[in-house]
């Protein structure tokens, strides 16, 4: 400022060059801040990467189709959707309900509502993602901290000594990740199901889409056409997601 004094530079002059010089001050430390802050976000994203990766290929390896974050954050909307309906829910009840919801919705609208993986066990078709995190709940099975099923884990408490096998919400289910005609489904299969015995949903689940894995080899991963068909779709609706598949996986550079 003194500088522009001395050159002779008047006051209305000195003040407009005194607020370009704090205008260009402020715009390079936001500038600064808004890089340093990309830079994290960056550094995060690579991180959450490396663990969507990691997971993928342990998954891929047990015959698993790969669940990014937000797939998990998904199921994890949908389980505590139906363990607030439902209250303290036992495995069967949990896994046979999303299950008749899937099959309904999947035969209807071809849309999934979450994207586990069912595998066909003795007592009907399991979502084995979900499976994986219970065991977590239930000190079953042990995973890194880094492991994303933990996001599904942390937020489902398990009963007490005498109900060990029943789970129940710890925090309420984002409803934003459900659309209306996902609810419709997962609340027609609640109503249809939540109140028969676990022997009635078994049997019950035993469709041609179990037996389909079953018959062939036991704890196998079971065909989602198969479901959608077990549901009621026809030969050519089920002919269509086939090539909805195919575009989907063409597109994304994997067909």
């Amino acid at each position: 400022m003194e500088v522009l004094a001395r050159e002779g530079r008047g006051p209305q002059k000195i003040k407009f060059w005194f607020k370009k010089l704090v205008t260009v001050t402020c715009l390079r430390l936001v500038g600064d801040r808004f890089l340093k802050l990309q830079r994290i976000k960056s550094e995060e994203n690579l991180e959450d990467s490396k663990k969507i990766l990691i997971f993928a290929a342990e998954k891929k390896e047990e015959g698993k189709l790969m669940m990014v974050i937000s797939d998990i954050e998904k199921l994890k909307a949908v389980t505590l959707y139906i363990l607030k309906k439902c209250g303290a829910t036992d495995y069967i009840h949990l896994f046979k309900i999303l299950y008749f919801a899937e099959k309904a919705h999947y035969a209807e609208y071809g849309k999934h509502i979450t994207k586990d993986t069912f595998v066909a066990m003795e007592h009907g078709p399991v979502p084995s993602f979900l499976y994986d995190a219970l065991k977590l709940v239930t000190n079953q099975d042990k995973a890194n901290d880094n492991n994303p099923l933990w996001i599904i884990a942390n937020a489902i408490k398990r009963g007490s000594a005498d109900l060990y096998y029943f789970f129940m919400g710890a925090e309420e289910p984002d409803m934003d990740e459900l659309s209306k005609a996902e609810i419709v489904s997962l609340d027609q299969s609640i109503a249809e199901n939540k109140d028969l015995s676990p022997w009635a949903l078994s049997e019950k689940s035993h469709d041609l889409a179990w037996h389909a894995a079953w018959d062939v080899m036991q704890n196998s991963t079971i065909d989602p056409y198969k479901i959608a068909e077990a549901g009621g779709a026809s030969e050519g609706f089920v002919d269509y997601l086939k090539e909805q598949d195919k575009m989907d996986a063409f597109l994304k550079g994997n067909g």
